[in-house]
């Protein structure tokens, strides 16, 4: 058989799209339209108000700890302690509503301009846009905590230095735990696992996005469709959670069934400390943890309590939301 000759001048077939390409494409969406740099700005926000709250607490008599702290003239702050400030700052929901925003954005807005579809009627595998728009989320959300916890670091280092008698700090909010760490490095550690522990709690908000935007394709819809999930899971959490803080039938049944929830898997984050928080009564910050924390407190630590469940919960919503928004990503018609 004679080989068939390419006729000069004929157009080859397209290339199909690398997963790092179509990673690129979105960020130079993101980016171009400013969004990206406004919602890594708010990130990088939560350093300098968390520096800033700890200098104004400073200022008014080191009313760092319950009431005030002792008289003595050591100096209970560092660089670790504005770092885990903002930390804990940033994975407060109103970091996660910027971060909701640009996933709004960036899950529906190809859909409802239309760019979706010439994106499919090129070889593109659908999974790989998926893939690209998940990694793009996960890199924003994660250069936000950074940015957070960095600026943390460095006004810390500028306002407060790398030398504290952290002993002092037991009682303050928040940052208690560093009271029974006295090495530097070993708190920074600790903050670096809250870091990590932060990026895990972003894949079920992101799931919740992408099926939102694949059911919807409207980045309004998305978002407050978003929102409005999330907002159910912490009420629901919040009904179990005091329910299982009463002494009536199926409290324990309320107390496993709270830990199962989206905003329980966040007991992942409590942990980053020498305790974790959601075992410690005293350390309870609402009354629906303070609830939950009561009644847990005849439940053994152990380290499926501790770590396990709540990452298991965590990834199972986010596997779980994740393959449904793949499934119909993959098979509603664009046009």
């Amino acid at each position: 058989m004679t080989a068939v000759r390419e006729l000069p001048g004929a157009a080859s077939p397209p290339r199909p799209a690398t997963l790092i390409a179509l990673c690129w494409a979105d960020w130079r969406k993101l980016r171009g339209r400013g969004l990206l740099a406004a919602v890594l700005l708010f990130g990088a926000c939560h350093g300098l108000v968390a520096a800033a709250l700890i200098k104004g607490m400073e200022v008014l008599g080191n009313k760092f700890a319950e009431g005030r702290l002792d008289d003595s003239p050591a100096d209970p702050l560092d660089l670790s302690v504005a770092a885990e400030f903002a930390l804990n700052l940033a994975v407060f929901p109103i970091n996660g509503f910027a971060l909701l925003l640009l996933f709004a954005i960036l899950w529906a807005e190809d859909f409802s301009l239309g760019t979706m579809a010439m994106i499919f009627s090129r070889p593109v595998a659908r999974w790989r846009v998926f893939a690209a728009k998940t990694l793009v989320s996960v890199a924003v959300g994660t250069l936000s905590i950074l940015l957070a916890v960095t600026t943390g670091l460095v006004l810390g280092l500028f306002l407060f230095g790398i030398e504290s008698d952290v002993t002092l700090l037991e009682g303050a909010p928040l940052v208690d735990w560093m009271s029974d760490l006295p090495g530097l490095a070993e708190r920074l550690l600790h903050v670096f696992s809250g870091i990590l522990a932060s990026i895990v709690l972003l894949l079920p908000a992101i799931a919740v996005a992408a099926l939102m935007g694949s059911l919807s394709r409207s980045p309004v819809i998305t978002l407050f469709g978003s929102v409005l999930l999330l907002c159910m899971d912490f009420f629901v959490h919040s009904f179990l959670s005091i329910w299982a803080g009463v002494d009536v039938t199926g409290r324990e049944v309320a107390q496993v069934l709270s830990r199962w929830t989206i905003w329980g898997g966040r007991d992942l984050f409590a942990i980053h400390g020498t305790w974790a928080e959601a075992w410690n009564p005293n350390a309870a910050s609402d009354p629906a943890a303070a609830a939950l924390a009561e009644a847990a407190q005849a439940i053994p630590q152990t380290a499926w309590g501790l770590l396990g469940q709540p990452l298991a919960a965590t990834m199972l919503y986010s596997v779980v939301l994740g393959s449904v928004a793949l499934l119909l990503f993959c098979r509603r018609d664009v046009t």
